[in-house]
């Protein structure tokens, strides 16, 4: 289980985003769904067979991050993806990500390995950054 804590001092409102994902095969979808379930900005993340489900909360400024993904699911390791954005949310009533206990320098769930850290990314500029680093923007 992921020990996290919950996100109390950000101003920003975080949007619901479910994601559908289908990757190459079942044990792909299993490393997939592993390795984001890190990512502070997942709320939920489950898989069945070779599909991943995420439901993310995202601020509005990233979402363009999610356009992305969904353009190029290889970012996630995925073949295929599909998000929903809904218009409303009753249960919970509102989304928030989940910050670690302590920021690094290092983020666990990176899109990319040759990327170690946001500040080298060349999205950074329009990024906020990971929650989970000291490279968040607040």
């Amino acid at each position: 289980m992921v020990e996290r804590a919950q996100n109390t001092q950000s101003k920003r409102k975080f949007n619901p985003v479910l994601v559908t994902g289908e990757a190459k095969n079942d044990e792909e979808a299993e490393k997939v769904a592993s390795k984001y379930m890190h990512c502070p900005y997942v709320v939920f993340t489950a898989q069945d067979g070779d599909t991943v489900y995420f439901t993310y909360a995202l601020p509005e400024e990233q979402r363009w991050w999610m356009d992305e993904i969904i353009k190029d699911p290889s970012h996630l390791r995925l073949e295929k993806a599909r998000a929903v954005y809904p218009e409303k949310l009753f249960y919970p009533t509102e989304v928030a990500p989940h910050f670690p206990k302590e920021k690094t320098t290092v983020f666990t769930c990176g899109p990319a390995s040759s990327i170690p850290e946001c500040s080298e990314c060349p999205a950074y500029q329009r990024c906020l950054g990971c929650p989970g680093t000291v490279y968040y923007k607040e």
